[in-house]
């Protein structure tokens, strides 16, 4: 039995190899979803360009709600200008599925992720790698806001263990969902988790949504909890739902702590998130109570 272990470790180490070699261009793309949150938008954008190497592209699908929102995004569009981004029309509900959609069909990469806006990037990630562990392992997603040390979920208030899991290369485990809780017990999720775009795309064609939280919901509903997940061993994202801008979901838990306004007002001042003071935050759920420093933009 340890000679089979033996044998089976070898042949992932020279899978491994083989992968890393002969397959070197970035191939995993991103989609994010932006709401009347300029600031938190650029937070997430210049935490992706800090931490994340062998991205493929990147598109934003953002809407507002009135014109000094849509002047707010041209900041962002100026500073990140290699992205792509797509603006919802007045009436977003008509066309936010089709967006999605035609971003889903444009990407060239095998492997997607989607974002939210109100997602900072606290680690280095190599993309390459966990489209290689994906490959090997045959897993369903890897689950960057996953690790050891989320122990607690937000949004349910509950204690969340981690489930058992096996070490499949350094600090990378993978665990199956029907065994967990929480967060853990979540495969569908707009909040970079990285799929084979094969496995997902004809069930988020198949799926009746408007808004990234409707696209989530209807998404969760068709969860196979008998696959597999990956994860560091530490997180390498956390949410701060610092506020609330989607009607659709009121029950969301968020901290109230500063209005759109108030946090557009920030951001017209020329100040930003602080991400250095979230660099390998030891957060405790995917979702975290933080108010963080503003600083001057350059």
């Amino acid at each position: 039995m340890m000679k089979n272990k033996y044998f089976v470790k070898i042949k992932l180490y020279l899978l491994f190899i083989l992968f890393w070699f002969f397959n070197l261009n970035p191939n995993v793309s991103m989609i994010v979803f932006s709401f009347d949150r300029p600031l938190q938008l650029y937070a997430l954008l210049e935490s992706v360009e800090k931490y994340f190497s062998n991205v493929a592209d990147i598109s934003v699908i953002y809407r507002t709600s009135n014109d000094i929102y849509s002047s707010a995004y041209e900041d962002v569009k100026n500073r990140f200008k290699y992205h792509s981004f797509l603006q919802q029309k007045v009436a977003p509900y008509n066309n936010f599925k089709e967006l999605t959609i035609k971003c889903v069909n444009e990407i060239q990469s095998d492997y997607l992720m989607f974002a939210v806006d109100d997602i900072v990037v606290t680690d280095f990630v190599d993309l390459g790698l966990c489209e290689k562990i994906l490959k090997i392992t045959k897993a369903y997603g890897f689950y960057l806001r996953l690790g050891y040390n989320i122990t607690e979920c937000y949004m349910q208030n509950i204690k969340t263990p981690v489930p058992i899991n096996k070490l499949i290369e350094h600090n990378i485990y993978i665990y199956k969902f029907k065994d967990s809780k929480g967060d853990w017990r979540y495969p569908n999720s707009l909040d970079m988790a990285i799929y084979n775009k094969a496995d997902i795309i004809r069930e988020i064609y198949k799926l009746n949504f408007n808004s990234p939280n409707k696209l989530e919901g209807e998404w969760s509903l068709k969860a196979n909890l008998n696959k597999l997940g990956l994860f560091f061993k530490e997180s390498k994202i956390v949410n701060i739902p610092l506020n609330l801008v989607n009607i659709d979901y009121r029950r969301n838990k968020n901290l109230n702590y500063f209005s759109a306004q108030d946090l557009l007002q920030k951001f017209q001042n020329g100040f930003k998130i602080d991400i250095d003071g979230l660099y390998k935050i030891q957060n405790k759920s995917t979702h975290i109570d933080f108010i963080p420093r503003f600083v001057k933009k350059n």
